[in-house]
């Protein structure tokens, strides 16, 4: 995925269970966004995913850094956690 300065990026979360189905709970969430330096952006922090589902508008600004961002969901409950990068133009 990639995303040019000042324009915005969906970020979209679905957390399921071992069967494949979404989970019927608010599930903590704890949201690291690094630009292409390794600065934390302001949207990180912690989130609930409200039946398992947690939707995003990530905001770039006109001035924030081009290159690889790393986007790191840590669900709180059980420490998992996936990592996915994307591309600021």
């Amino acid at each position: 995925a990639s995303v040019n300065l000042g324009k915005s990026i969906p970020v979209k979360v679905l957390l399921n269970d071992s069967a494949g189905k979404t989970l019927d709970a608010v599930i903590p969430l704890n949201v690291t966004i690094r630009d292409s330096q390794g600065h934390i952006a302001e949207t990180s922090g912690y989130y609930g995913a409200t039946h398992g589902l947690l939707n995003l508008n990530l905001d770039i600004a006109p001035n924030d850094a081009k290159g690889k961002w790393q986007i790191e969901v840590t669900e709180a409950l059980t420490g998992q956690q996936v990592t996915k990068t994307f591309e600021v133009r």
